[in-house]
């Protein structure tokens, strides 16, 4: 794949998401704070971490590392961006028990954009009684289309 090709489904991606802002589908909130994102700086890439609410989710808010470093909080709802130099990424989110393929190996190039989506499965452990429960939580990298239709869902913050 392309830079070029990346280049266009980003601006694809943007615009559905400028639409889906305009169109009201996202908190005001969420929608000033989303439009006043500064453009990528020259030579560096842009990670957009979120994690979609959801009631039955866990309370949890897991620190998101970048090859070992934390780089934010995995907040339900919630969603934020770093720029960080072109390269390559291992994206991990602190867990709580070990599963298959919580991690992701992500490869940046200058301007572009990926969309890490940090995904809980919140009956990890229960107790028999249903009164205790702890989640576990997994890195997806989402394709700009569905990040477009999930993204304004969120609550952009700092990460911290």
């Amino acid at each position: 794949m392309g830079t070029t090709s990346s280049l266009r489904r980003l601006r694809r991606a943007l615009a559905v998401l400028g639409l889906l802002l305009a169109s009201g589908n996202a908190t005001p909130a969420a929608s000033a704070e989303i439009a006043a994102v500064p453009p990528i700086p020259a030579g560096d890439a842009r990670l957009w971490f979120y994690r979609v609410f959801f009631p039955e989710d866990s309370k949890g808010m897991p620190a998101i590392s970048l090859n070992g470093r934390p780089v934010g909080y995995a907040l339900a709802g919630g969603s934020f961006y770093r720029d960080v130099p072109a390269g390559q990424y291992h994206v991990t989110v602190e867990t709580y028990g070990l599963d298959y393929d919580q991690a992701r190996e992500v490869a940046v190039l200058p301007g572009q954009t990926i969309f890490v989506k940090i995904v809980s499965l919140p009956s990890w452990q229960e107790s028999s009684r249903g009164n205790y429960r702890r989640g576990t939580y997994y890195v997806t990298v989402v394709a700009p289309q569905l990040a477009a239709l999930e993204v304004p869902q969120t609550s952009y913050f700092s990460g911290y």
